[in-house]
């Protein structure tokens, strides 16, 4: 009797590809976003639906009638010309626009948000 062994895959993959990476961390940064907004902050935070090339994907509404529009990107993420543009545009306009790379800028953004509510 002849027995024969089958050898595993040639690629078994042990992370996810960088489309798949950069989805999971932008889904980690959102998830991180609406839980400190909605926590910390006691806030309202929104995914906006792109109503127009350039415009912020988030908003967050804070106590005392503060509205501020979120750019949420990785690390590496880059802000494209339309949407500096568009963010620009609406800075001038005396809206508050962010751009936020990473959880560590994120988690800077919600602890100076916290730091204007005691002041």
């Amino acid at each position: 009797m002849t027995t024969t062994t089958v050898a595993p895959p040639a690629s078994t993959k042990k992370y996810p590809s960088r489309p798949e990476r950069r989805a999971k961390l932008e889904a980690d940064l959102e998830t991180l976003f609406y839980k400190s907004v909605k926590g910390l902050l006691r806030g309202k935070p929104m995914k906006i639906a792109p109503l127009e090339a350039g415009a912020p994907d988030r908003m967050a509404i804070l106590p005392g009638g503060q509205i501020h529009l979120i750019e949420l990107k990785t690390e590496t993420g880059t802000v494209s010309p339309i949407q500096k543009l568009w963010h620009e545009r609406a800075r001038r306009l005396g809206v508050n626009v962010h751009v936020i790379r990473g959880e560590e800028e994120l988690l800077n953004w919600v602890a100076a948000r916290q730091k204007d509510r005691i002041s």
